[in-house]
């Protein structure tokens, strides 16, 4: 989270007037679930946490099922955010453009840029986009290894701790 937090404040630094987030993906649920979005409000960020992944499911959703960067200039008119209008207008956004984070083994998350006004991003943005979501990938997967190691050890070490039978780990020498 610490790090993901940052690579999203890094990117807001560079493209004026942005506030980005990044979601992470349950694969088991198909949702997406917060991962990092430090200047979104956190009622937004609360509403949209377990959004489904789908065609017409704003532009995070859309992104994770298409696979592909999923751009509403104004979210005002756009199709994909018609069940998601009522929550993002209150809070002033207008536009939010998403792009999937590809990790080792498919879509981990999604990278999204919002705007308080109709905005399409130029290839600068989109470029830096890019950037930054495969620097999110590296710290989602690497997050993932390092957790996966632990529990393997975890499981190692109660399978000798908690075994009423005495146990021995000898090589062939």
């Amino acid at each position: 989270n610490e790090v993901l937090t940052c690579v999203v404040g890094a990117l807001e630094g560079l493209i004026e007037g942005s506030r980005c987030s990044i979601l992470l993906l349950d694969p088991e649920t198909a949702t997406l679930h917060h991962g990092a979005a430090p200047s979104l409000p956190t009622a937004y960020s609360a509403r949209i946490d377990g959004l489904p992944v789908g065609p017409e499911e704003g532009s995070c959703g859309a992104a994770a099922f298409l696979g592909t960067p999923v751009i509403a200039a104004d979210i005002r008119v756009d199709e994909r955010w018609l069940r998601f209008r009522d929550v993002a207008t209150p809070h002033g956004m207008r536009s939010c453009w998403s792009s999937p984070i590809q990790g080792r083994t498919g879509i981990v998350g999604t990278f999204a840029v919002y705007h308080d006004y109709p905005h399409f991003p130029p290839l600068r943005e989109r470029r830096l986009v890019d950037r930054f979501t495969h620097l999110a990938s590296v710290a989602i997967d690497h997050a993932g290894l390092f957790g996966a190691l632990a529990e393997s050890e975890d499981r190692f070490r109660r399978a000798f701790e908690d075994n009423a039978v005495g146990m021995v780990l000898a090589g062939v020498d």
